[in-house]
């Protein structure tokens, strides 16, 4: 009997989903959810004196670039004592998770999930998310609602096990792939859906390009306009919530690095978030956070004078040594 490979990547698609759900083996509905707003674009500490009402799993929010603050209690059980503990959080738009005043991580439709204790003690939780009514791209295609808000206890293994399986599952479909080769891998990950073994999968990890293939380096990136479908105050918040989360990743993962371009964007951190401006200051140091571009914002080539874009570079490059002690060798 011939096996036919779509029947083969249903199965795939079938365990990835099972290993999907063994990544929070269990969960938790929080113990209070209560809401402020609408309200404009305001510090965290204007927000702590805000009028405060219950919310429902459910509820929709708006208008477009409305905000809101939510204050979420919740209960770590004995049984969790020294696992990591993580909020899952899904509200169909952008958001930032805040602790003890710190902002954390960001949250949006594809990153629904952050850490509120790496080795959780039990007792208490309080967390405050700042939602933005708006999605990835200055719109907003489906209405803001709460759809989930819970916390879960974080299953290493099975998250690396899924990863590692979703990684070689699309290597297989992939339609350059060599024939003897892709075999080779569907046969294994086929064999992994039968016995759950993950020596199989490092097993297919073994496998390496030729000598003359090409080697590549990922750096991490988020490409934030300054000025682009969106108001100039929510690009803040987007800085906020990309680099609070890329410095989280940092302390993960020694070994990553993040290119960060665009002077304006750090002295917008500097001037309005001491503490998040040092986290980047560290990591700057350590090689992780590393200033690219040299200009002060990524401008127009096309409209400015040579003279406009001479001083990008001159208060981009002074801004870069000043504060970091470095200058960008690179255009960006």
């Amino acid at each position: 009997m011939i096996r036919h490979p779509e029947y083969t990547r249903a199965r795939f698609a079938q365990t990835t989903e099972r290993l999907r759900g063994l990544v929070y083996p269990e969960t938790r509905a929080v113990d209070g959810l209560v809401v402020a707003g609408p309200v404009e674009r305001i510090p965290f500490d204007d927000a702590q004196a805000l009028d405060y009402r219950p919310a429902e799993l459910g509820e929709r929010f708006g208008p477009l670039w409305a905000t809101y603050w939510f204050r979420v209690r919740a209960t770590v059980p004995d049984e969790w004592r020294g696992r990591r503990v993580d909020l899952l959080w899904s509200s169909r738009s952008e958001a930032t998770l805040w602790i003890g005043g710190r902002a954390v991580q960001g949250l949006n439709p594809h990153h629904r999930d952050a850490v509120v204790a790496d080795h959780a003690e039990p007792g208490p939780l309080e967390l405050q998310v700042e939602l933005a009514c708006n999605g990835l791209f200055g719109r907003q295609d489906a209405p803001v609602e709460i759809e989930r808000c819970e916390v879960a206890v974080f299953a290493q293994d099975a998250w690396r096990l899924l990863h590692d399986f979703e990684t070689l599952r699309a290597l297989e479909a992939d339609p350059g792939l060599d024939p003897g080769w892709g075999g080779e891998l569907r046969a294994g990950l086929n064999r992994f859906c039968n016995e759950w073994d993950p020596a199989i999968l490092e097993a297919l990890y073994e496998h390496h390009n030729g000598t003359a293939a090409h080697e590549v380096a990922a750096i991490g990136h988020a490409h934030i306009d300054t000025a682009w479908l969106w108001p100039l105050a929510e690009t803040y918040r987007k800085t906020v919530r990309t680099f609070s989360s890329q410095t989280r990743y940092m302390d993960d993962y020694p070994e990553y690095r993040f290119a960060c371009s665009q002077a304006q964007q750090y002295a917008w951190i500097k001037e309005r978030d001491p503490d998040l401006w040092e986290r980047i200051r560290e990591r700057v140091a350590r090689g992780q956070f590393v200033p690219v571009g040299g200009s002060w914002v990524e401008p127009d080539c096309n409209i400015p004078s040579g003279e406009s874009l001479l001083r990008q570079f001159l208060h981009g490059q002074r801004f870069f040594e000043r504060e970091f002690g470095v200058r960008c060798r690179e255009f960006w």
